[in-house]
């Protein structure tokens, strides 16, 4: 198409082979293809130039020649290859090409060098959270061993208890300069609380008896108490008298140095002293051994009995602020 896109670019590489012909011939001789094909065509199709005598190959050469001439003419910078300048060039771009290399390779070796730090610094992380990891287990089986290991304990206390044999405990010391007094005679001393206070019966002497409630069986341990401290013949057990001593549950003094010594003032004078303000626990650390009781073994021991029947619901009434005497009182004495 004379007016195609393409057109000019055919008659460049027309061009192009016209004005390089003679150097294609004596790169690849007289019958080479390109040249064989370019004679043919000047000569079917006759095109011929009065300066050259109308020979179609004489033709072809007259125009190779103004073309070569024309671009050298349009082309002033231009130089052609020769052996000297083509090797220089090819030297200059191995040279170019060799520096190319050299630089990839040592961009190369510093991201090798980032990727082998990276994955050490990958392997030093796993490794130090495998050892986290390897610590958190080991504690995770010394809690549930220490668990277990309770368990077992509370199991031993609470199979010991069962047999548990109140006589055995030993003697409390007596006060120097006084005569021994009889488990009965100090008994006599606190009766039991009357009906309103849903008591079961007085508990027995801290100071003057050995019986010490048995956790397995709270009401046998009041009413055996209750037995040997009470007698129905003395007036002295009247619901006066015990109305009395129920008055001076909690007036005790700022020492504790008077009051009531038995198992339910304990609690009783516990609460008025604020120990269970944070937390209802049946231990020497909460509950603070008054003077008036003397035998700290006794003590202690109480404390031990406590903490093993005391109920959720008896804790969570004495972790109640503000509580009445009578509550106060039947909170003690259901424990």
């Amino acid at each position: 198409n004379p007016n195609g896109a393409l057109r000019p670019l055919l008659c460049a590489c027309i061009a192009s082979m016209i004005m390089h012909d003679d150097a294609v011939i004596t790169d690849l001789g007289y019958m080479n293809a390109a040249s064989f094909a370019l004679r043919n065509a000047f000569k079917n199709s006759k095109t011929v130039d009065p300066r050259a005598e109308n020979d179609p190959l004489a033709t072809l050469k007259l125009w190779g020649n103004i073309i070569r001439t024309d671009f050298q003419t349009n082309n002033p910078d231009f130089q052609p290859l020769t052996n000297t300048t083509n090797s220089i060039q090819v030297v200059n771009s191995i040279n170019q090409i060799g520096s190319s290399v050299t630089e990839l390779l040592r961009e190369n070796n510093v991201l090798k060098q980032q990727v082998l730090q990276g994955y050490a610094a990958a392997m030093a992380e796993r490794e130090e959270n495998r050892k986290e990891r390897e610590a958190h287990r080991k504690e995770r089986e010394a809690h549930r061993k220490e668990r277990e290991e309770s368990k077992k304990l509370r199991k031993e206390v609470s199979r010991l208890l069962l047999f548990f044999n109140p006589q055995l405990l030993p003697q409390s010391p007596s006060t120097p300069g006084s005569a021994p007094q009889s488990p009965s005679s100090h008994l006599g001393k606190r009766k039991a609380p009357p009906e309103p206070l849903v008591a079961p019966a007085a508990a027995a002497s801290f100071e003057s008896s050995n019986t010490v409630a048995p956790a397995a069986s709270t009401n046998v341990a009041f009413a055996a108490a209750t037995a040997s401290a009470v007698d129905p013949a003395d007036p002295a057990s009247s619901d006066s008298s015990v109305q009395e001593m129920v008055h001076n549950y909690n007036h005790v003094d700022h020492n504790q140095e008077h009051g009531g010594t038995d198992l339910p003032d304990i609690i009783s004078g516990a609460y008025a002293s604020r120990c269970f303000r944070t937390e209802v626990s049946f231990t020497p650390a909460f509950m603070m051994r008054p003077v008036r009781f003397k035998d700290p073994t006794k003590y202690n021991h109480c404390l031990e009995l406590f903490n093993v029947v005391a109920s959720p619901v008896d804790r969570a009434m004495l972790g109640r602020a503000g509580l009445t005497k009578l509550e106060l009182s039947t909170a003690a004495h259901n424990i």
